[in-house]
């Protein structure tokens, strides 16, 4: 499966009951061939999130993940599917409580893993290095439009994202993940 035949499938299986499933067998079936999947996908070296088709049912976006950088907790509020072409993402995610947010367990995902998450979801992530991650992130709707969360890397206090903040709030690695 190519990415263009990826995007065709999810756009085709976005509005179905079925759509989270469809979705992600269809990212499981692209990130399996993920060496020839790297080989057709132009790598920029840089942290970059590329709108590759986007509605009002579904976003897919290429992401490229800078090593040793931390972002900062976030939450997307919609059903969020992930597929890694080369590298590997840290995932660090967080409980929310009548405080806050708290860290809860982690997970890292390499080259050929798909990872699913509500739509309550918090994560932070990161890239192990010492390559680049590349990764296919894939929301049920429209990412750009909708209300979100940010949290201090330190605080963990809430603010309304913005990608200026979101920019702002990445951190060198200072320990293990």
């Amino acid at each position: 499966m190519t990415l263009d035949d990826f995007i065709a499938t999810a756009k085709a299986a976005a509005t179905a009951d079925s759509a989270a499933l469809d979705i992600r067998n269809a990212l499981n079936e692209l990130v399996s061939n993920h060496e020839t999947l790297a080989q057709t996908v132009p790598l920029h070296n840089d942290d970059i999130d590329e709108v590759l088709f986007e509605d009002d049912t579904l976003t897919v976006m290429l992401c490229e993940t800078t090593p040793g950088v931390d972002q900062a907790p976030h939450d997307h509020q919609l059903q969020t599917m992930i597929g890694i072409i080369d590298g590997a993402e840290v995932h660090r995610f967080f409980q929310r409580t009548a405080d806050g947010i708290v860290p809860a367990k982690g997970r890292t995902i390499t080259a050929g893993d798909v990872l699913s998450m509500t739509p309550d979801a918090i994560h932070a992530i990161g890239a192990p290095g010492p390559e680049q991650c590349r990764a296919v992130h894939v929301y049920l709707g429209r990412i750009a439009t909708v209300e979100r969360s940010l949290f201090h890397p330190e605080t963990l206090a809430e603010e309304p994202l913005t990608i200026e903040r979101y920019a702002e709030f990445a951190r060198p690695v200072t320990g293990a993940t």
